[in-house]
């Protein structure tokens, strides 16, 4: 059996932010969203204690590449619409 595993980081900024609690706050509620509409294992891997940045980083896993790319096109959708947090930095990697 054949799987495709991918890799998306994104590193945000939440210029609204003021504490890590805000922050966290904002995170949260982003991450359940997203685990909400698409089962995936997603998680803050980065930049864990500054207030207005972050890295999180999302595994996607599919038995061939076509599907996880339009996995990936939809939780990347989702994870850059929120008002509150400012994708900076988006990475794709094959793993």
């Amino acid at each position: 059996m054949q799987a495709f595993i991918g890799l998306l980081t994104i590193t945000y900024d939440f210029p609204g932010s003021n504490s890590l609690k805000d922050k966290r706050q904002i995170l949260r509620s982003l991450l359940d969203r997203v685990r909400k509409q698409r089962y995936i294992s997603i998680s803050e891997v980065g930049l864990q204690n500054r207030i207005r940045s972050s890295v999180v980083a999302a595994a996607i896993v599919g038995p061939n590449k076509r599907t996880v790319e339009r996995e990936r096109t939809q939780i990347e959708s989702l994870l850059c619409e929120s008002p509150e947090a400012e994708a900076v930095e988006v990475v794709w990697e094959w793993l």
